[in-house]
């Protein structure tokens, strides 16, 4: 399999966790590839929010479209922005991504 990667989709939501960022990477046969979670936690306090740290967390699945097979976790960063920890799990699993 190849090392780069086809941005796929990013994704911004948030939950009562706290605010998530997605990145969804293709490879080249479009049927397995990264799935990149990165959450900023955050607890509601009185005052507001208040964020406690975050987290990114990278699984590499396997599957035809829709429909994953296996997941494994490959990697995981804290303490970091979003596109700092993205850059920073691409660049440890060695892969390159095309951005489209």
């Amino acid at each position: 399999m190849s090392d780069v990667y086809k941005l796929a989709r990013k994704k911004t939501w948030s939950d009562d966790l706290g605010r998530h960022t997605t990145w969804y990477l293709l490879d080249e046969r479009g049927v397995g590839g990264y799935y990149i979670d990165y959450i900023e936690w955050t607890v509601q306090r009185d005052w507001g929010l208040l964020r406690l740290d975050s987290e990114c967390m990278a699984f590499r699945y396997n599957g035809k479209k829709g429909c994953v097979t296996s997941w494994s976790e490959v990697d995981t960063v804290l303490g970091m922005e979003p596109q700092e920890a993205f850059e920073t799990i691409c660049e440890h699993l060695g892969i390159k991504v095309r951005y489209l």
